[in-house]
């Protein structure tokens, strides 16, 4: 049996209105007719005007939020979609692969029962490198050996508040719990295609530290942490390591002039 359900594009932005004029052309230049809800994070007064005005003007639905963190901006945009809607987080600086990617999604979708989508993503630019999602369970995101990213998750609103939303006590990693209560009740339709192009530079990168820690919480809460503790703390200081490393290369590379992609490729592997 198919269907067809509505995509939904919810995006943050908060000042930075470069970064999010690249997230809107890719949008508008979508073939597949899409709804886009934008959540402005407290922006001051006259980006919230130019940002207000570039939603208009692409016919998106523009909202404020008052400070609050990213995670209760991204749960206000998820209350403006019905449980039917598939939702799509792309925050500014963040892209469609190409201007097939939403009707990749719709088609994807239309086989009745299909609610849960997840597409790799390519890191920096167009031609960046693509970590693989084969294997993409529970367990193995919790463990670090597929690498998911949200801008490469589409699911159901009514699957992301069974699966309870965005937890708002996180600061970096409330998509990352979120994901592994979504793979502990339904199965992901898989797909081999580039959804999005992750920005590079964001929060994940600069505070790789806090990443690794709330982590090592999600996996705790979401019941996947190591059977032993032991382990489990080991996986974590091994983390926080590579971490440590990942700001020194970072450092080490900017020294020499060279390229924030060719960071990402030194420190992701590819699957």
């Amino acid at each position: 049996m198919t269907r067809t359900l509505a995509l939904v594009v919810v995006t943050i932005v908060k000042d930075d209105c470069a970064a999010f004029a690249k997230t809107i052309e890719s949008i508008r230049f979508q073939n597949q007719t899409i709804r886009h809800v934008v959540i402005d994070g407290s922006s001051n007064e006259e980006n919230q005007k130019l940002i207000a005005s570039s939603s208009g003007d692409a016919g998106s639905v523009y909202m404020f939020q008052s400070a609050k963190g990213i995670y209760s901006a991204m749960n206000r945009g998820l209350g403006k979609c019905r449980d039917d809607e598939l939702v799509l987080f792309l925050n500014a600086g963040d892209c469609f692969a190409n201007s097939e990617s939403a009707s990749q999604v719709v088609a994807d979708s239309s086989n009745d029962g299909v609610d849960f989508l997840i597409y790799p993503c390519i890191f920096g630019e167009s031609n960046g490198f693509i970590p693989s999602i084969q294997g993409a369970t529970a367990k193995n995101v919790a463990r670090g050996n597929a690498l998911v990213c949200h801008q490469g998750v589409v699911v159901t609103a009514g699957l992301i508040r069974q699966a309870g939303a965005f937890d708002e006590t996180y600061s970096i990693s409330a998509d990352h719990k979120l994901l592994l209560n979504l793979l502990k009740i339904s199965d992901p339709f898989l797909s081999s295609i580039p959804l999005a192009v992750v920005s590079l530079g964001g929060v994940s990168d600069m505070r790789c530290g806090a990443l690794v820690r709330e982590n090592s919480r999600a996996r705790a809460e979401t019941g996947l942490a190591f059977k032993s503790r032991v382990a489990d703390k080991s996986y974590t200081f091994v983390r926080l390591a590579r971490c440590k490393l990942k700001l020194l290369l970072r450092k080490t590379l900017k020294l020499f002039g060279l390229s924030g992609l060719t960071f990402q490729r030194l420190i992701h592997r590819n699957r």
